[in-house]
């Protein structure tokens, strides 16, 4: 019920909605509430159906995610905390760049060297990638 051009699009603004979170700012370094997130996702969802009349789609996106009782189990703005498991991932993914990019050479580095990396080589490599992502420069993964 849901042509395929439209997949991807609703694919990405579900995944947009479900990482949304009070103590995470949006793209104008906002920190949006609970209720303001899940506002602007419906309304979101909802416009974008309605000005692609998929009529059929709204209606399960409503009663399957959307609704309030649905959206307790999926969005992460939900709850007023970040989950432990996901910020175990965030966690996780950033020692696997460190290690892969930058410490390499290295099989147990002493802590002033890895003092320094961070410092250093880590941080303004970032904040490069941050500075392009802003600029337009970079797509955000």
């Amino acid at each position: 019920f849901c042509p395929k051009v439209f997949r991807s699009h609703i694919w990405n603004l579900m995944n947009k909605h479900l990482h949304q979170h009070p103590l995470i700012p949006d793209i104008s370094q906002q920190n949006l509430t609970s209720d303001i997130i899940r506002k602007q996702a419906v309304l979101e969802m909802y416009t974008f159906c309605k000005e692609n009349s998929l009529v059929r789609v709204w209606s399960y996106m409503w009663r399957e995610w959307y609704s309030k009782d649905r959206w307790v189990l999926w969005a992460r703005s939900a709850f007023n905390t970040l989950s432990i498991l996901k910020t175990t991932m965030f966690v996780e993914g950033h020692w696997k760049v460190l290690k892969r990019d930058f410490l390499y050479k290295f099989f147990r580095p002493r802590l002033d060297l890895l003092v320094y990396i961070l410092l250093e080589k880590l941080i303004p490599h970032q904040q490069c990638k941050f500075e392009q992502q802003l600029s337009g420069r970079e797509m955000l993964d």
